[in-house]
């Protein structure tokens, strides 16, 4: 499923592509492309692409003359300057042409896909949202679930988790997230009785002042006894590094 932490790694999938990623973005990009099938997926959309361009126009034989003279002129390091009107003799404007219009066409694609990619993420947040607000009215019904408030780390920001400690997941709800921009995350984290802190997901800010986010856990949350969010680095970390938001003792 496609989640906003993926951004800054769908944004490089073009320049991949094309190998026109720096070191440091390149090895970032290739780590998270081995854990995330929708990044790969829209990866080789964008290669398709690429390889599309190399057989777009048929290959073009040169001119004999041509084949003749140029490893002379490459091994004699000749300067002389190009006379542009033997140029387009040489290169008709209809090569010139289909060029352009190539180049349109793969901007023209590559916008294609951009747009879909963005409606695959609103629609991958919007079943997530509507996953959590589900799980919510079923842990209403949940004869065992108990309702804690959270404290929160940041002004007018409140709320609630909706927790039954014998299930592996609770619910967190949420009033006035505030909104953080493509390169931060808000990272859900379950502390044990130990400190330790397990990442148990992500939440996803909702356009209005209501947010509903899941959390899941491989255990019962009786084995914790707290509840954390912090603000992270898009994709998430290990552990903490961020601005706490919240904390909600079990």
């Amino acid at each position: 499923m496609l989640r906003e932490h993926c951004k800054p790694y769908q944004e490089n999938l073009p320049a991949y592509s094309l190998s026109a990623l720096d070191a440091d973005e390149l090895v970032a990009l290739e780590v998270h492309l081995q854990t995330c099938e929708e990044c790969k997926t829209e990866l080789a959309d964008y290669q398709t692409i690429g390889t599309g361009l190399l057989h777009a126009l048929p290959p073009q034989i040169p001119p004999a003359r041509l084949r003749r003279t140029l490893p002379v002129r490459l091994a004699s390091g000749s300067n002389r300057t190009v006379n542009l009107p033997q140029l387009f003799k040489r290169f008709p404007l209809g090569r010139f042409v289909n060029a352009a219009l190539m180049s349109i066409l793969v901007v023209s694609n590559i916008f294609a896909i951009l747009q879909i990619r963005e409606l695959r993420q609103e629609q991958a947040a919007l079943t997530e949202r509507l996953s959590a607000e589900r799980a919510a009215i079923g842990m209403l019904a949940y004869p065992n679930t108990q309702i804690h408030m959270i404290v929160p780390d940041v002004q007018n920001l409140t709320g609630s988790v909706l927790v039954d400690k014998d299930r592996p997941m609770a619910v967190l709800l949420l009033w006035n997230l505030p909104r953080l921009d493509a390169t931060q995350s808000y990272q859900i984290w379950l502390v044990n009785a130990r400190g330790d802190r397990i990442s148990a997901g992500f939440i996803l800010p909702a356009d209005g002042e209501f947010t509903t986010a899941l959390v899941q856990s491989a255990v019962p949350l009786g084995e914790f006894i707290a509840i954390g969010v912090t603000v992270e680095p898009a994709g998430g970390s290990e552990q903490p590094t961020g601005e706490r938001l919240l904390v909600v003792e079990l």
